[in-house]
């Protein structure tokens, strides 16, 4: 047992650190997103993150194309709706949105619905 102490508390030592890793973000945050999301729902919880978290460098790419998040190293991506691709997870951080379509009446006869 005395052999082995050193090599334990070395592992304790190293799950300790593996978790006060996770009590706090990164240097730097990489995400892609529309400009409706950035705008609605992006922005407003970046400057709360910035608040608590200054030292954090948080790099935003505002783009209407779905990107592939590994092949470009994005760490995340947001986009109002439901669209992801199979091999990602998608989380709601958002509430629920409704939006309309607006037109006047002679707009809709020369562009009906199709």
């Amino acid at each position: 047992m005395e052999t082995l102490r050193p090599a334990f508390n070395d592992i304790r030592s190293r799950i300790e650190e593996l978790s006060a890793m996770r009590q706090k973000p990164g240097e730097s945050v990489r995400i892609t997103s529309s400009r409706q999301a950035a705008e609605t729902i992006l922005m407003p919880a970046v400057k709360r993150l910035m608040a608590d978290y200054p030292e954090v460098k948080i790099e935003i790419s505002i783009d209407q194309r779905f990107v592939d998040l590994v092949a470009e190293r994005y760490d995340a991506g947001v986009r109002l709706g439901e669209s992801v691709e199979k091999d990602m997870i998608a989380v709601k951080i958002g509430p629920e949105m409704r939006m309309a379509v607006a037109g006047s009446p002679e707009y809709f006869e020369r562009h009906p619905r199709r």
